[in-house]
């Protein structure tokens, strides 16, 4: 503070100014009084409301099961952060929309929310950053008890429930993205590089046989490597120094082989791209496991996800992130995760009426209409309906 006094002190002290400006405007200013110290230091939960947020996650985990999350921990050493604090922060974050953990272990020092919630701890970005890994095998089972504790308090019944999808653009470059055809193409024409240099080793192999030295057995387009096109480039090297070999033809030769070096290594590359696509059109450089589909806005293409969701009175219950822009291929996981949330079949589904599912994965629906609708919403320009089917418990079927 002394040493910012110094650097303005030649600028004169510009509150005299102020003060006979306000004079003639008879204007009152609330005083600021940063540096007055407090009676008694205040409290971080004066500061949260009633019905904030934090709260609520707080009740929410105090209330939940994480014996298998503590269980991950050796013991031993340094005294850890508990599991507990961790999971809140790392909720309330998401919530916030802070997903990555530098941005949160900076909001933990400044943001009044978090520090209250991790009770002013202040666990680094490599420790939150750990915990987020070991939540990878434990994520599912939280989500189901915090579903639990939504029963328990009466806001799912199992009766019910709605259906929906919606496109999640990833987090990669939209413009480098694998089409699967590419990929096909682009082997294609490797291996028939491929195939032209075996009939280059070949004639070299018979022009060996010619001088009488032991010829080599020509390899296959699998059996070819880098090393052997290596000692071919040798070979023709040493044929080209004992003037058994025209010099333009030696060096043509050895570029052959040369670039069939690269064209084996583009072969298993596209091999590579094409066992990670696995059947589906495309996927992005950066994340394999995304496939490009049609955003929300019906326009714009991008690499992204499927995002299937199940929801009771407002209430998530089930979700499945798939990489098939087909609604219903999602349907079905959907449904099995909502089903193993509940332990038990809803009686009513409802979902989009611009798809109809049949016949998936044991689980048939008619494919004729039926009088049963549900309302999702009302607004002023008119009712938005979505179809619903029902269970059959005694034909074990959707109807």
């Amino acid at each position: 503070m002394a040493h910012t006094d110094e650097l303005f002190e030649d600028l004169g002290d510009e509150s005299e100014t102020g003060e006979r400006s306000s004079v003639s405007a008879k204007v009152v200013f609330k005083p600021s009084r940063r540096g007055e110290r407090y009676l008694l230091p205040p409290s971080l939960d004066e500061l949260i409301g009633p019905d904030n947020l934090v709260r609520f996650i707080d009740a929410v985990v105090e209330r939940l099961d994480l014996s298998e999350l503590i269980a991950q921990y050796r013991g031993g050493g340094a005294s850890a952060y508990h599991p507990a604090m961790l999971l809140k922060v790392w909720l309330f974050g998401w919530c916030r929309k802070v997903s990555t953990a530098r941005p949160l272990a900076a909001a933990l020092t400044r943001d009044v929310e978090f520090m209250w919630l991790a009770g002013e701890q202040r666990p680094g970005f490599v420790t939150l950053s750990d915990f987020r890994r070991r939540l990878n095998g434990t994520i599912k089972d939280i989500f189901r008890d915090v579903v639990g504790l939504a029963i328990q308090a009466g806001l799912v019944r199992k009766e019910e429930l709605y259906i929906d999808h919606t496109k999640m653009e990833a987090n990669s470059n939209p413009h480098r993205v694998v089409w699967r055809k590419n990929a096909e193409r682009y082997l294609s024409r490797a291996e028939a590089e491929l195939e032209r240099l075996l009939e280059l080793i070949d004639r070299l192999n018979e022009e060996e046989e010619e001088q009488e030295q032991e010829p080599a057995e020509g390899p296959g387009v699998d059996e070819l490597t880098p090393e052997l096109l290596d000692d071919l480039v040798e070979r023709v090297n040493r044929r080209l120094k004992a003037g058994e070999k025209e010099r333009s033809e030696a060096t043509e030769e050895k570029k052959q082989l040369r670039r069939g070096k690269d064209r084996l290594e583009a072969r298993g590359r596209y091999q590579d791209q094409l066992e990670q696509l696995d059947g589906r059109n495309s996927m992005a450089r950066s994340d394999p496991d995304s496939s490009a589909m049609m955003m929300k806005d019906k326009v714009t293409i991008r690499p992204g996800y499927n995002l299937g969701i199940a929801a009771e009175n407002g209430i998530v219950v089930g979700y499945d992130v798939s990489n098939n822009a087909n609604d219903s291929v999602s349907f079905t996981a959907v449904l099995e995760e909502a089903r193993n949330t509940l332990d038990e079949t809803p009686e009513r589904v409802g979902y989009n009426q611009s798809w109809w599912i049949k016949k998936q994965k044991g689980h048939t629906l008619r494919s004729r209409r039926t009088n049963s609708i549900r309302r999702r919403n009302v607004c002023p320009e008119g009712r938005i309906h979505r179809k619903a089917v029902t269970y059959q418990h005694k034909m074990k079927c959707w109807s």
